[in-house]
């Protein structure tokens, strides 16, 4: 059987493993906001919780709206650069390097809160999905899930 075969034959389900956490509530494939109202949390379990004394769906806890979505930021990958940066040279001391390593560390930690630094004081306000756009992607995603 071919690769692409298998692909095309494959059944796409939201919750495949009867899971007990969030992350089994969402719609397959995820959307970009991940849930389209923050889901009421009652237990260590939420999805697990209402499967058991509930009728298997999330409950929402708040109205649905616009949605505040951050803009995307190359800064995350850099403080985890610097934290790398850092731990490499953590381990370096236990090595004969051919460059000090403390200078390693100190300039890991540079990249690392300098980023933070940036990151804290730069102003990013985002964009909003709005409501229509929301309702018109849940319509979408549950008409996707009755053809499966």
């Amino acid at each position: 059987m071919s690769s692409t075969q298998r692909r095309k034959d494959r059944i796409i389900v939201d919750d495949p493993w009867d899971g007990r956490a969030l992350e089994w509530a969402t719609h397959t494939p995820v959307p970009e906001y991940n849930f389209a109202q923050v889901p009421q949390v009652r237990s260590l379990d939420p999805l697990f919780y209402e499967k058991i004394h509930g009728d298997g769906k999330m409950k929402p806890t708040e109205p649905l709206g616009d949605i505040h979505m951050p803009n995307g930021s190359f800064l995350p990958f850099m403080i985890a650069l610097g934290s790398f940066i850092a731990g490499f040279g953590l381990i370096m001391k236990h090595m004969d390097a051919w460059i000090n390593p403390y200078f390693v560390v100190v300039l890991g930690l540079l990249v690392m809160f300098g980023s933070m630094a940036v990151r804290s004081w730069k102003e990013d306000h985002g964009y909003h999905i709005t409501k229509e756009n929301v309702e018109a992607m849940e319509r979408e995603a549950l008409a996707d899930e009755r053809n499966r």
